[in-house]
């Protein structure tokens, strides 16, 4: 209430304060002097109305309370990291498994029983005395034994096994070189020896042949595979010297009366192994020295004017008591000869 009054107090006191003045101006009027009366009169510029006093300004409204500090941040508490766990120990290697054992060799072949004595030879020569077998051979103990160059096949007779072998060629070996194209001078056939002779054996033949060429292999004519045949050798011999000399019988050899020889090149000698010859080619071929043993003196059937290989083809069809083969290579190059 009290605000309210005293401003209704003021108002009163400032109106009556107006008034004073305008009755002062018309007293003076009534004069006569001065300025116009009447604008004095007048409402004279009525006073203005007195300024509505103020509102009073409105006590301040009471500065609102500080917001009081925010409690500081608590420090964030770090928590000390964990120690590392410790590595795991590495586990041990496993053991290394042990090495199997080897297998046991395989027993070698037992040796071949001693060739009993050779049969009394025919026209009252005695037979040679039959020599040991060879030693236990490589297929299995029916081909390729001996140690000293040896090659066996088929069963022999009272002799034992029917064997053919040479001082200077080891079955399966190469050629040497005298025996060859690839020789300075003219090419000498091995020296050859056979044991084991079937029963009943009257006649040899041999053969000398180039098995990859007859067998189709190197892909030339098979003719040329033929090379050498010596026939109607008496039952009663059982070696040929080195470089059997050449003709029909060979010359100056007593015990071949009678025998016939012819090679590749139409003449009655040795024809070694020249698989290159001058062509410059590098083939290595195989090669056989194969005896025969028949039971007739002569082969009738065969004639010289033949083909080496007609003869050699024939030979080997016929009948026979036993063959003996010895094996050999060459890559021989030079003039056939």
């Amino acid at each position: 209430m009290y605000p309210a009054m005293r401003h209704y107090s003021t108002w009163l006191f400032v109106t009556s304060l107006a008034f004073i003045p305008i009755s002062q101006g018309c007293s003076s009027d009534n004069g006569g002097g001065g300025g116009s009366g009447t604008s004095g009169s007048s409402t004279g510029s009525t006073g203005g109305t007195g300024s509505t006093g103020g509102t009073g300004s409105t006590g301040g409204t009471g500065s609102t309370g500080g917001t009081g500090s925010t409690g500081g941040t608590g420090s964030t508490g770090t928590g000390s990291a964990g120690s590392a766990g410790s590595t795991g120990s590495t586990g041990s290697t496993g053991s290394t498994g042990s090495t199997g054992s080897t297998g046991s060799t395989g027993s070698t072949g037992s040796a071949g029983s001693s060739g009993s004595a050779g049969s009394t030879g025919t026209a009252g020569t005695s037979g040679t005395s039959g020599t040991s077998g060879s030693s236990g051979v490589m297929d299995g103990g029916t081909h390729e034994g001996g140690t000293s160059g040896t090659s066996t096949t088929d069963s022999g007779g009272s002799g034992g096994t029917f064997t053919l072998s040479s001082m200077v060629l080891a079955d399966g070996a190469m050629f040497p070189t005298s025996a060859t194209c690839a020789t300075t001078g003219t090419p000498e056939s091995p020296d050859l020896e056979w044991t084991g002779v079937p029963s009943g054996t009257m006649s040899f033949a041999l053969v000398f042949v180039d098995t990859t060429i007859t067998e189709g292999d190197a892909g030339i004519p098979l003719a040329e595979g033929y090379h050498y045949v010596l026939w109607d050798i008496p039952g009663g011999v059982t070696s040929l010297p080195m470089a059997l000399p050449s003709g029909d019988p060979p010359m100056g050899v007593s015990d071949l009366a009678g025998a016939m020889q012819k090679g590749l090149s139409n003449n009655a000698q040795w024809l070694g192994p020249c698989p290159n010859g001058t062509s410059g080619t590098t083939r290595t071929d195989s090669y056989e020295l194969q005896l025969y043993a028949f039971s007739t003196a002569t082969q009738s059937t065969i004639q010289s004017s033949q083909s080496t290989e007609q003869i050699i083809q024939a030979i080997q069809a016929l009948p026979n008591n036993g063959k003996a083969v010895l094996h050999g290579k060459s890559n021989a190059a030079g003039a056939l000869r």
